[in-house]
């Protein structure tokens, strides 16, 4: 039977008082969550921690001893130790994501390297062995954008421990879709893929222009990869970009075996 309870337990438990007292403990707390049966049983004092009414309740729980020194009772004192509990949550994750941080910007700073090697390496190219020659001219001004844009992947990736707003602008989203089918026609050429263009003239459009060409590009390379096993027929790609009102519709399709049902 309870006998006493301090007041702070009522606000802890959201039980009122005439709910709890002089009542079995047993038939009000089935689960004996403070492990009052083990006390009385063993004579030994428990100290653990639960998750109770919501709470994260570190509890202690002691015999009580009569002057024969028999056990006639048992006590519990109870610690709401939530919050501290949250505290030590959220240290934890700012010291995983501190740990992030410095594996991110060692790892960014090993690839800049090279990067800026090859960045002075193609410009000495374009400097000192100028050329008439277009295809020249296209390949070394691809490989100038793509290490910009590699340079551009590891700042985002940097952001990761400081997030950030990214920056939408307007851009020319048809100039973008041939920008980004320029960087794979090499590759579209040696695997014998027929390309079908169809986009419309200037498309404004407001975005981060790094992100859609990233999401673009990789869908291109997706359906590369797919045609590549295409041995039964021509292989074709299809890209049409079509404004139609106030719709912009980009569309990307291949004639290879699609996507597994799983």
């Amino acid at each position: 039977v309870i006998t006493g309870i301090n007041k702070m337990f009522y606000t802890m438990s959201s039980f009122e008082e005439k709910m709890l007292l002089n009542h079995d403990y047993f038939s009000l707390f089935k689960n004996d969550p403070f492990d009052i049966n083990k006390v009385l049983k063993k004579g030994a004092k428990i100290v653990d921690e639960k998750f109770i009414f919501n709470k994260n309740i570190q509890y202690s729980t002691y015999p009580l001893l009569d002057e024969k020194n028999k056990i006639s009772g048992a006590i519990a004192v109870l610690r709401n130790v939530t919050k501290i509990r949250e505290f030590e949550k959220e240290r934890e994750e700012a010291e995983r994501l501190k740990f992030l941080g410095n594996l991110v910007a060692n790892f960014a700073h090993e690839i800049k390297n090279p990067l800026n090697g090859l960045s002075i390496a193609t410009q000495r190219l374009i400097k000192e062995f100028p050329s008439d020659n277009k295809e020249h001219l296209r390949l070394t001004t691809t490989i100038m954008k793509e290490i910009e844009s590699l340079n551009k992947v590891l700042n985002d990736f940097l952001s990761l421990a400081r997030p950030r707003i990214k920056e939408k602008n307007e851009f020319d989203l048809s100039y973008l879709v041939r920008d980004t089918l320029n960087l794979i026609k090499e590759q579209i050429k040696s695997k014998d893929i027929i390309l079908k263009e169809n986009i419309a003239g200037v498309i404004k459009f407001i975005g981060n222009p790094d992100d859609f060409k990233r999401a673009l590009l990789n869908i291109l390379l997706n359906a590369v990869e797919v045609l590549s096993n295409v041995s039964d027929r021509k292989r074709e790609l299809r890209v049409e970009l079509t404004r139609y009102e106030k719709e912009i519709v980009l569309e990307v399709a291949d004639n290879g075996e699609g996507m597994d049902k799983e």
